[in-house]
């Protein structure tokens, strides 16, 4: 160890962790300033947040609704937050278009 100094790992439960985390969170400091105030590392601060992060809340979008023709058969078209379109026409099958959302963001 260069210097003669030593670092001494602390081993934090679960729920220690996501304390800190929810603390992070609601702080709105830089990682590092944070860590800073409460004494831990900034690497460690950086790890759990990748260890604890979930899968990514979609975030809600506007949507428009334009009215049309009743039996109009007219498609629909779904704008998805990356960019893509995805238009179905009249009669759809909704599971089949869950699959295919789930497909295009799951990144196939």
């Amino acid at each position: 160890m260069a210097g003669g100094r030593r670092i001494q790992r602390i081993h934090r439960s679960r729920d220690e962790i996501d304390a800190i985390l929810s603390r992070y969170q609601a702080s709105r400091l830089s990682r590092r300033a944070f860590a800073r105030v409460e004494g831990i590392p900034a690497t460690s601060l950086s790890n759990w947040l990748g260890r604890h992060r979930g899968p990514p809340t979609p975030a809600l979008v506007p949507v428009q609704v334009v009215a049309s023709e009743a039996g109009s058969g007219a498609p629909l078209e779904l704008v998805l937050a990356n960019g893509r379109t995805i238009r179905v026409g009249p009669g759809f099958d909704a599971e089949e278009l869950c699959r295919l959302i789930a497909t295009v963001e799951g990144g196939c």
